[in-house]
């Protein structure tokens, strides 16, 4: 399985995700340009994507990864899109803004 990128597998609190691009039909019969698959855990990111759309919408899958793992979307009634697109897209700018922020927190992997 081609990830399309530098590596094949994120973690996400223990819990290693493999990462794969799916073709163009799977994401528009899906309607997403992007997918988390809890039970395989598996990441799927549309290929069709321009570079940094691309790495934004694996930002997102993984924040979707980490809500899950930390039980942030087990209320009743919440809907995973409402908190995850502000927050995948804020944390997103943050690291890509600040890469001598990243760089250190880096440091410490």
């Amino acid at each position: 399985m081609d990830s399309g990128f530098p590596f094949s597998t994120i973690k996400v609190l223990g819990h290693k995700y493999a990462v794969a691009l799916m073709n163009s039909e799977r994401a528009e019969e899906s309607g997403c340009v992007g997918l988390l698959d809890r039970n395989r855990l598996t990441i799927f990111v549309a290929e069709h994507l321009a570079p940094s759309k691309r790495a934004e919408t694996l930002f997102h899958e993984v924040v979707h990864a980490a809500t899950d793992a930390t039980g942030l979307m087990d209320a009743p009634g919440r809907d995973d899109e409402d908190v995850v697109n502000p927050l995948s897209r804020v944390l997103f700018a943050i690291l890509t803004d600040n890469p001598l922020l990243t760089t250190y927190l880096l440091s410490f992997a």
